[in-house]
């Protein structure tokens, strides 16, 4: 089916790509997000 719709601001998906936008959190969470066409 694939990926599912993003509707709410506040779904736990959508939490934690805005918890990634902090340095800390990236580092305690060995993550990032890769934004546009390049990524």
């Amino acid at each position: 089916m694939g990926t599912p719709e993003l509707i709410s601001p506040r779904s736990p998906r959508v939490a934690a790509a805005r918890r990634l936008a902090r340095r800390n959190f990236r580092g305690k969470e060995r993550r990032f997000i890769a934004e546009g066409p390049q990524a």
